[in-house]
């Protein structure tokens, strides 16, 4: 029984240290499972720290995907400000070679503003 305990404690360190794509719902079975050893009495210190380390790594490899997401999504939306901005220049360099472009239009009331 310690050994497929230390098995499975070692499996799940090892799939957060290497940052798997773990289903949702079997991430929170792994956290109860952790959990479960670093609270157990019964448990050799060695078990417990190796438990609380696992969860350490899963959190911390969570936090980083977060991390990650959020710069991405920080990322596409200064990209999608870029393209804008392009648009706009590009418009404006496309207005500036038909004739009459860049004056404003002209009053029925007097010449053509300069």
């Amino acid at each position: 029984m310690k050994t497929d305990r230390a098995a499975n404690r070692r499996l799940l360190r090892r799939a957060a240290r290497l940052g798997m794509d773990v289903p949702p719902e079997l991430r929170a079975e792994m956290r109860d499972i952790l959990a479960g050893i670093a609270r157990d009495k019964a448990a050799s210190p060695r078990e417990r720290r190796a438990a609380a380390s696992a969860l350490i790594a899963a959190h911390r490899a969570e936090m980083e995907a977060l991390k990650i997401a959020m710069e991405v999504q920080s990322f596409a939306s200064l990209a999608a400000e870029l393209a804008e901005l392009q648009e706009l220049i590009d418009g404006q360099h496309d207005g500036e070679h038909r004739p009459g472009a860049g004056r404003a239009p002209e009053d029925a009331t007097g010449p053509p503003a300069v």
